[in-house]
């Protein structure tokens, strides 16, 4: 592995370990999203890979944390609640992803 990608590793993993423990979650998910959309360097922690790999696949597009989302809508904090950008979504967004959620019991 090149040293530049050993350092993007290792940065990856602090940060994770860093979110999991502000936000006292056993689940983390890393992503480097490059020109606002497409997914890079996907890593995670307890994620159920089928739950993962459908995220990635294409739920992510109904999800209103995701980062494009985020900045189509101007957003400039740096932490985010679901709870808090529904709102930002029309309702049969929030549905769908909502249940893709709840099929996973998250």
């Amino acid at each position: 592995m090149f040293s530049r990608q050993a350092e993007q590793m290792e940065f990856i993993d602090h940060t994770m370990r860093f979110v999991g423990a502000l936000l006292a979650s056993d689940r983390v998910a890393f992503y480097q999203v490059k020109n606002g959309r497409r997914m890079l360097e996907c890593q995670s922690r307890n994620v159920e890979q089928e739950f993962h790999d459908a995220y990635l696949r294409g739920m992510h597009a109904y999800d209103p944390l995701h980062v494009t989302r985020l900045l189509q809508a101007g957003q400039s904090k740096k932490i985010f609640w679901l709870h808090d950008q529904e709102h930002d979504c029309a309702a049969s967004v929030v549905q769908r992803y909502r249940a893709f959620l709840g099929s996973f019991h998250i």
